[in-house]
């Protein structure tokens, strides 16, 4: 039988001769004849960045990883920093306390924990007037509200004092037996002007219950040893960073909560909280104020 061969336009021709009539164009010709070098075969591809297929594909598999690994971390960072989070209204005990529960709202926003009616370790510093205060003498017979301000802070200890401010107005005639008091916690700032200076720029210097202690760096640092508050002087730059607490004090000197502040910060360093969120946290130190105040859930006393 004779072979058949098809050209460019689909005709075909019985027993066609190479180059002749009827067979393809080039036909007879060797393989590439004619043609540039390498034409006919497919260019390698070349991907982004000049890199290989293979290797743009690693390269893609490392940055899809890291991306997941940095959103696993900062999931795991927002669970264990304490927020301001919408949470389930179910109540939650404090450990150790059978016959109290704190709503979770108040609870989680504060990262409240039960102390147990442990002792509060007594200082004697001195206030924004110049005057010589104890612990002991104010717990004596009044809760206090204890906490941690830097002189010249700009971030959270603002918020903190306008919760103070709010809390003390809220408690009403109960704030004539409440006490509120910051210990500085700026070694480089330790003047009575400093403190007094913070209370008037930030509303305090009209709560006759607040006091803000000072003292030398080395009366202030055993004070923030035991109540577990660290403090660090950036250098050269000489930034203080420091952790935040907030203690509730029973009469007698007992321990029964400590909460841990907070705010968020805006891109020039100062601290804001959204309003209700701040307006939860004053009432909240109201609260248990008022709770330190009635000695604590009697489940817990010694």
């Amino acid at each position: 039988m004779a072979d058949t061969t098809t050209d460019d336009t689909g005709r075909s021709g019985a027993g066609a001769e190479p180059g002749t009539a009827g067979g393809p164009p080039g036909a007879g010709r060797p393989p590439g004849a004619g043609r540039p070098p390498g034409a006919g075969r497919p260019a390698p591809r070349v991907m982004p960045g000049g890199l290989s297929p293979q290797a743009f594909r690693v390269m893609v598999a490392i940055v899809v990883g890291l991306l997941v690994l940095g959103a696993a971390t900062g999931a795991l960072l927002h669970r264990l920093q304490p927020h301001a989070s919408a949470s389930s209204p179910t109540a939650v005990p404090i450990p150790g306390v059978s016959n109290r529960a704190v709503s979770a709202t108040d609870a989680e926003l504060m990262g409240l924990t039960s102390l147990q009616h442990a002792p509060a370790t007594g200082f004697t510093l001195t206030d924004q007037a110049g005057r010589r205060v104890s612990l002991g003498q104010l717990d004596a017979a009044h809760a206090v509200v204890l906490t941690f301000f830097d002189a010249r802070c700009i971030d959270v200890c603002p918020i903190v004092a306008h919760e103070i401010a709010t809390a003390d107005a809220a408690l009403g005639a109960a704030a004539r037996k409440v006490d509120f008091v910051a210990v500085n916690i700026n070694p480089l700032h330790t003047s009575v002007a400093s403190v007094r200076a913070f209370d008037s720029e930030h509303g305090l210097a009209g709560v006759p219950n607040f006091y803000f202690l000072t003292g030398t760096p080395r009366s202030l640092q055993p004070v923030w040893a035991a109540y577990h508050v660290t403090v660090k002087v950036e250098q050269p730059s000489q930034v203080i960073l420091h952790s935040e607490a907030m203690y509730f004090v029973a009469p007698g000197g007992r321990l029964l909560y400590e909460a841990t502040p907070f705010a968020n910060e805006r891109p020039n360093g100062t601290g804001y909280l959204p309003a209700p969120t701040e307006a939860q946290w004053s009432a909240a130190i109201a609260k248990y104020a008022r709770v330190a105040l009635g000695g604590g859930p009697a489940a817990t006393k010694a």
